[in-house]
């Protein structure tokens, strides 16, 4: 009986510790809205701001295709951006080269 005890709550603890571990990565994602921003496209596959904001440029066709072709460029791009953990990400739906 003792063992049966010891499995039960040994399952309730297992099965509150996943209910936690699901409510905290639900809390982690951020908010994601679709933005346009212009900025300089670096080396390090990041986008930065002229008020020092750095974006990630995602992984896809399109962010690809900026990574590759535009680093050193002043560019806008328009995009899903995201924060996670204190980064900002984006994920390229358009972009062109920015002239003032």
């Amino acid at each position: 009986m003792n063992n049966r005890k010891m499995s039960v709550i040994t399952i309730i603890s297992l099965a509150l510790l996943m209910i936690f571990s699901f409510s905290n990565m639900a809390v982690a994602q951020e908010t994601i809205e679709e933005i346009t921003i212009v900025g300089v496209v670096s080396d390090q596959r990041e986008i930065i701001t002229s008020d020092g904001l750095i974006y990630f440029i995602d992984e896809t066709e399109i962010g690809d295709e900026l990574f590759l072709n535009y680093i050193g460029l002043e560019v806008s791009v328009t995009g899903e951006a995201s924060e996670s953990e204190g980064d900002f990400f984006i994920t390229v739906s358009h972009f062109e080269e920015h002239t003032e």
